[in-house]
Formats: structure tokens, C-alpha cells, sequence
């Protein structure tokens, strides 16, 4: 099994415009708990997300979003990160490794954008000199550049750090 052991998380939280699937939704391909049925024939937007746990092999297993109950995404060419939050545990950005992370990104200078259960307002944590519509710039940037039409974000929530 790879680093991702029994996580699936990406295959549900991120978008696959190849497959015309929406984000918080399961992939046709997924086989949660194992991985994905269709990995060597895996579209462009799948081989190129990029999981902040996946990524950083130093990270212990108890940072692995299915554990922590938060996925932490950066942002194409930006200074922000996504952090998809379960919808089981909304609060789990908020205590213990989710949490730990957050303070670490916001120290290390990154925004976060946490995005939790569906109908829950989006909460900017914004770096020190950084604003809510410099990460919606961001936001915009990287939609583009993946291509991918984004809708709108609204009822956020700003805090700032």
C-alpha cells in the first residue's frame, strides 16, 4: 500500500473535471479504503493534486487526512492552502493536528481557507499582510489554471491571525 494507506479523501473533496465530477462527491472509480480502480489511466487533475500529508514524508501517519479529519491542499502558485475539513468532525481544523497545522501554515506566512460541512460559512485565516480578496485572487488563479470553472464563495467568515 502507498502512503496514502486507507485514505481516500481526494478522491472525494477535489473536482475531477475530466470525469465531470463535482467536489464533496465520491469518483465512479474510487474504492474507498483501497484506492483508486482507474490509477494508471488516472486523468491529469488526479496525478497532479498535491496533498500537503502526501507530499511530506516526514509527517507521522496521524497527520493523514482520513486521521486528522482535515485535507490540506495548496493552492497552484499561490501563497494559501485549502483545508477540507470532515464533515463528521466540522470542528477538527479547529483541535489537535488539524489545528497544529493551521498555526503552522499561518506562521510559515500561508493563508488558509477552511472549508467545512456544506451550508457552513468558508472561514479565511488570513497571514500577516494578507487580505480576503488577495485569496480569492489566489483562489481564481489557480481555478483558472486548472482550468475549471469556480462558483462563487459566499457567507464567508473572516479571521484574521
Amino acid at each position: 500500500m502507498n502512503r496514502c494507506g486507507e485514505c481516500s479523501w481526494c478522491c472525494f473533496f477535489t473536482a475531477v473535471p475530466e470525469f465531470a465530477k463535482p467536489n464533496n462527491q465520491w469518483c465512479c472509480f474510487c474504492k474507498p479504503g483501497e484506492g483508486c480502480g482507474a490509477y494508471n489511466l488516472r486523468p491529469s487533475s488526479c496525478s497532479e493534486y498535491v496533498c500537503l500529508y502526501y507530499i511530506n514524508y516526514w509527517l507521522p501517519e496521524a497527520y493523514r487526512p482520513d486521521q486528522c479529519g482535515v485535507m490540506f491542499e495548496k493552492l497552484y502558485d499561490s501563497r494559501v492552502f485549502l483545508a477540507m475539513v470532515d464533515p463528521n468532525r466540522p470542528n477538527s481544523w479547529q483541535v489537535g493536528l488539524g489545528r497544529k497545522v493551521v498555526v503552522s501554515l499561518l506562521k510559515d506566512g500561508f493563508s488558509v481557507v477552511v472549508c467545512a460541512k456544506a451550508g457552513n460559512p468558508v472561514h479565511f485565516l488570513l497571514a500577516d499582510g494578507d487580505t480576503e480578496e488577495n485569496v480569492i485572487s489566489s483562489i481564481r488563479h489557480a481555478v483558472q489554471a486548472a482550468n475549471i470553472k469556480m462558483g462563487e464563495i459566499n457567507g464567508s467568515a473572516v479571521v484574521h491571525h
